[in-house]
């Protein structure tokens, strides 16, 4: 995937200077050779670029990223266009001349850069997409209801869509590979329409404090089980999810 590929070029120039270093000029000439056709090919790949606009991001959102990638390309055509001479050179110990392969990396990594924040900004709006309220608790609670098994399985399903966006969104450094994004667009978009229905589910405010204050470590206190409250527990089949302790 473009993000593993990019993060590994990130010790191009030490292995080609690591390559001059231990074998004849000819080996380095190859070394180096094999790691330009390796950053070339990785441009080529780098089609999935064109289609950032389709993952709902805006103009302005995909703008960094290709000039990112218009400036990664760049470095790799310079070194594409290099004599045969300059690339044995830019596998020289010597820090000037390998200031070409160092471009690269820095570039490489700049880039990498530039796709995991695009890939940030989409995966929150997917999240948003998918419960815009951003507190799931109406539908942790809806999740617990048995007079409602269907409503019941949704929410589970749109809970576990929700935190599977916010565990990757927590994880941004390891990236999402393009072969999952579509996976994601198409799990997030399903996630919101069956959400619409939960989203309509009439819960009064009083439910909705006590519910919360019952999933807190210390418990809801009984007074807040208010005769709305109760009733509402009760006509959804939820009042078995609790039981009553003393404190002390």
């Amino acid at each position: 995937m473009i993000l593993d590929s990019l993060a590994d070029l990130k010790s191009l120039a030490e292995r080609a200077s690591d390559t001059s270093e231990m074998l004849t000029e000819d080996a380095a000439f190859a070394e180096v050779e094999r790691q330009v056709a390796t950053s070339l090919s990785l441009w080529v790949d780098l089609g999935v670029a064109s289609s950032w606009p389709s993952l709902r991001l805006t103009p302005a959102e995909c703008r960094p990223v290709c000039d990112s990638a218009a400036q990664m390309k760049q470095v790799l055509e310079g070194i594409a266009e290099a004599t045969d001479d300059e690339l044995v050179a830019y596998a020289s110990t010597t820090a000037e001349r390998r200031g070409s392969l160092l471009a690269v990396s820095r570039q490489a990594r700049a880039l990498r850069a530039e796709l995991l924040s695009a890939q940030q900004v989409l995966l929150r709006r997917l999240a948003e997409q998918v419960w815009p309220d951003g507190d799931p608790l109406r539908l942790d609670l809806m999740a617990h209801l048995s007079d409602n098994p269907t409503a019941a399985e949704t929410a589970r399903r749109v809970i576990d869509i929700l935190q599977d966006l916010t565990g990757r969104i927590a994880r941004a450094e390891e990236g999402v590979q393009a072969s999952a994004i579509d996976a994601l667009i198409d799990a997030a978009t399903g996630a919101a329409f069956d959400a619409e229905a939960l989203r309509a589910e009439p819960i009064d405010d009083e439910v909705l404090r006590f519910w919360r204050a019952a999933s807190a470590e210390k418990g809801a206190l009984l007074t807040t089980l208010t005769p709305v409250v109760r009733d509402w527990l009760d006509r959804h089949g939820a009042l078995g999810s609790f039981r009553v302790y003393r404190t002390q």
